[in-house]
């Protein structure tokens, strides 16, 4: 047989299965060196810390770790059966370029052939990456060198950066939060509120539709934006600023579409999809809307699909210089990248883009906007290696929809890690979408410790601002109060999510509460066994009671609109009565 029959998925380790083919030559391997043996084997892949998530034909390992990468360990078991000379491992891993890596042979038992034995491999942990591998062994005789390929396809394992692992994050709105220097005035509140990144819209030059998302100039900061000190002075001044605080930045990339009166349009025309029946013969992006196409006048498509292949390569080289431009500029605090509408952008240039990010900063996250089907977005992952994708809750209002949504993330055959947030920059408040600002918190705490570590929420959320915020334009610095203040249950939540591991991996058991305003479920962190029991309640008029059962012990850690009822007679757990949006986090010891 070619794979083992006991295919291990203990802790922290990966047993191989087949993978999509990347051709051969495309790695200078021999085409009369490809065999395919039928070699009984067992393919391990051993992190550090962290786990191998497999799923299908795609591998990602999650590694917590930040100071100490460690090692990352490939150990190749062959089972009963002929003695091989030589394993290797053919991969890009180490910088991207391709190499055949020797692993060492480690006796057993006299490497009898009646008994197992091992190869082993050990590699320092990259920082990130997407990479392709495939083992191959060897035998060395008289009649010359036989490779004996892994009889299956090329491996891809993607190696999600370490801020992947807990990413809390707070979008900033360039255009209503006055200049730069203001800007850095609030990142304190951010940070005392548990956020550890800060999004911020483009902030590039605008055109004259005054859009975030309308560039003139990929390589400028907008006017509106500066002080007296010049184009990046003040900037260099919030980095260093976010630096102090620990905590990282996420640029807004914007990769298909520039303003029509851009520098890049104006200076190259050549470069942007042509329409005839355009006055200036460039053809607008737009959308798809309720059936109708909503065309944006001020901007025109990148051509991606050029022709000249020699213009097509100057297109793709020059978007390039421009993420890496600003990843740069975030080198002191740390840089993670939001690709804005990827679902909409060239697939060839995407993965060429990725590929080149992938080798040049591999410890720089990619942050994705990407909407479509659970296929499409399972093969928008193994195909571009994205870490993260946003997540998009608003469309799952009520209790047992959100409860779905999260469910399908917990599939232990879905790769995709979500960024999940109550709203977006682009939706309306928590009180548009769902009725009143109260449901703030109950969302919040939802997509914050029902996911997979990754969450966050837009400027003025934390104090209860109802009207969706205008960033088209260039305005005074707005006052985003509304008549709640969130901040301290706020940052509660994010002190466990940063604190307990359970948090910050799949898994999680739902509870039958009887009670479509309930949404309840247990977390177990797999390391130390500690169990949690979460729950909230999204009814915004009415309490709601419920009898946990199944534990019979607990210690709350978070009660905000909650309270534990304990027996009158035995004194012991009993129930909870949650106010209307209450939360609640319990250390829980469950019954037998």
């Amino acid at each position: 047989m070619s794979l083992s029959e006991n295919k291990a998925h203990s802790k922290g380790s990966y047993s191989a299965a087949g993978i999509n083919e990347i051709p051969a030559k495309e790695k200078n391997i021999p085409l009369d060196q490809l065999y395919q043996g039928d070699i009984p084997f067992i393919l391990e892949i051993i992190p550090p810390s962290g786990r191998v998530i497999e799923a299908h034909d795609f591998l990602r390992v999650v590694n917590p770790e930040t100071n100490n990468p460690g090692i990352l360990e490939f150990r190749l078991t062959i089972k009963k059966g002929e003695l091989y000379n030589g394993a290797f491992l053919h991969t890009d891993i180490q910088d991207g370029h391709w190499a055949e890596i020797p692993f060492t042979r480690i006796p057993v038992n006299g490497d009898n052939e009646s008994e197992d034995y091992s190869f082993n491999l050990k590699i320092p942990m990259p920082p990130g990456g997407y990479f392709s591998f495939r083992f191959y062994l060897e035998n060395v005789n008289k009649g010359g060198t036989i490779r004996y390929w892994e009889p299956c396809n090329y491996h891809r394992l993607l190696i999600d950066p370490p801020l992947v692992n807990n990413l809390r994050m707070y979008t900033l709105l360039p255009t209503v939060s006055g200049k730069i220097d203001e800007w850095t005035e609030e990142l304190e509140h951010i940070s005392s509120m548990g956020f550890n990144a800060v999004h911020i819209l483009p902030f590039t030059a605008m055109g004259p539709s005054e859009s975030p998302y309308s560039a003139a100039n990929y390589f400028e900061i907008d006017s509106h934006y500066l002080s007296q000190e010049g184009n990046f002075k003040t900037f260099e001044k919030f980095t260093d600023r976010l630096k102090n605080l620990g905590m990282s930045l996420c640029f807004d990339i914007v990769l298909n579409h520039v303003s029509d009166a851009s520098v890049l349009a104006t200076s190259h025309g050549n470069w942007m999809v042509a329409d005839p029946e355009r006055e200036d013969g460039l053809k607008r992006a737009g959308c798809w809307h309720q059936g109708t196409w909503i065309s944006w006048e001020d901007l025109v498509l990148i051509n991606f699909d050029h022709p000249n292949p020699q213009i097509r390569q100057e297109i793709y080289n020059y978007m390039l210089e421009y993420v890496l431009f600003w990843i740069e500029k975030a080198k002191g605090c740390g840089a993670l990248i939001r690709l804005d509408n990827l679902h909409s952008s060239n697939d060839v240039f995407m993965k060429w883009l990725l590929s080149e990010l992938s080798k040049k900063v591999p410890e720089v996250p990619v942050l994705s906007e990407f909407f479509g089907s659970n296929e499409h977005l399972f093969q928008g992952v193994t195909e571009f290696g994205l870490n993260i994708l946003t997540a998009n809750t608003w469309e799952s209002p009520f209790a047992p929809m959100l409860t779905d949504y999260i469910r399908n993330i917990h599939k232990e055959d879905n790769p995709v890690r979500y960024y999940l947030s109550p709203t977006s920059h682009d939706t309306e408040t928590a009180a548009e979408l769902f009725g009143t600002v109260d449901s703030s918190i109950p969302r919040y705490f939802v997509c914050a410790l029902m996911g997979t570590g990754q969450t966050g929420i837009v400027q003025g959320f934390e104090y209860g601002w109802s009207r969706k915020i205008n960033f088209i334009g260039r305005h005074k610095k707005g006052n985003f109060r509304g008549d709640r203040d969130f901040t301290n249950t706020i940052t509660e939540i994010n002190y466990l999510l940063d604190k307990e591991a359970a948090f910050l991996q799949k898994g999680i058991e739902f509870v039958d509460t009887g009670d479509d305003s309930l949404i309840a479920g247990f977390r177990v962190d797999p390391d130390s066994g500690k169990t949690l029991f979460l729950a909230t309640n999204f009814n915004t008029t009415e309490d709601k009671y419920f009898q946990l059962k199944s534990c019979r012990s607990c210690t709350p850690l978070l009660t905000s609109g909650a309270e534990i009822i304990k027996d009158e007679t035995t004194g012991e757990f009993h129930s909870i009565k949650f106010s209307p949006c209450g939360i609640c986090v319990l250390r829980v010891n469950k019954k037998k």
